[in-house]
């Protein structure tokens, strides 16, 4: 029997030790979250950006495009 209050006087060390780093780790759970929402929101932003600056002329090549792949069909 003292052998086994032994391993649980080390469990509830080892968790006393473990406790703040896992606290850590949950709380830093919503800010990875918020992190990953203005990533994909700076992405959207450069995405939009590159639409407004290229898309007439990425218009007029697709439609190059699809009167050149039209006319070998």
């Amino acid at each position: 029997m003292a052998g086994r209050l032994g391993r649980e006087a080390r469990l509830v060390a080892l968790a006393a030790r473990l406790g703040p780093a896992l606290r850590g780790t949950l709380a830093d759970r919503g800010a990875t979250a918020t992190e990953y929402a203005v990533l994909v929101g700076f992405i959207a932003v450069v995405i939009a950006t590159a639409i407004g600056f290229f898309g007439t002329s990425l218009g007029s090549y697709y439609s190059y495009l699809v009167s050149a792949v039209g006319t070998y069909l």
